[in-house]
């Protein structure tokens, strides 16, 4: 159902403000009152749209993994893995929509929550890819998903955090990694020398 304008309107007051004073304070600290006192609301207000600040963080971060489940459906599973940069890129423009929203979440010390919810989205795909092509048995496609995914997250909140690493030369590092393993890293021509992150 299509909600009313002013209802999102108000809503989109009650998350600005949230994320003003999430660039202010520990997420832990922020109470209803700060926020209606930076969204110029009154109590009741914030209470007719949601129950507590855990739900407003819940939606805030559910549209957030929407858009990137959206996104994930429009790719292979293999391709995504063969090509990280297309991954970074997406999740670059899902977050650039709504930078000053998405930013403090994956920034802020709670960014762990958000991050593992979309890392969910991601492995269930990755574990199904590898359970149906028949590559490794359940347990191995588990253990598999979570060292694939939890290294792509890993790599993309550096990316985010520093805008000034080369993204394509650490997508490289990655496809790399996961195709080839250590050896592999050793052995390519783009990392014959000693590289260090500051470098990529």
């Amino acid at each position: 159902m299509k909600q009313d304008r002013r209802v999102l309107r108000t809503k989109l007051a009650i998350r600005q403000a949230f994320i003003v004073l999430l660039d202010q304070l520990d997420i832990s600290q922020i109470t209803i009152t700060d926020i209606c006192n930076e969204a110029n609301i009154n109590r009741k207000t914030f209470y007719n749209h949601y129950l507590n600040i855990h739900e407003l963080i819940e939606e805030i971060e559910g549209a957030m993994v929407l858009a990137f489940e959206q996104f994930l459906s429009k790719y292979m599973v293999n391709d995504l893995l063969a090509n990280p940069e297309i991954f970074f890129d997406g999740l670059n423009h899902i977050i650039d929509e709504n930078y000053e929203f998405y930013s403090q979440l994956i920034l802020n010390k709670h960014s762990f929550r958000l991050v593992d919810k979309i890392g969910e989205s991601f492995k269930r795909r990755l574990r199904s890819y590898l359970e149906d092509s028949g590559l490794v048995d359940k347990d191995s496609a588990v253990f598999i998903a979570n060292y694939t995914v939890t290294g792509m997250l890993s790599m993309y909140q550096e990316v985010f955090k520093n805008r000034g690493i080369d993204k394509e030369r650490l997508a490289v590092l990655f496809k790399i990694i996961v195709m080839d393993g250590f050896n592999g890293l050793i052995h390519h021509s783009l990392f014959n020398k000693t590289v260090s992150l500051g470098e990529l």
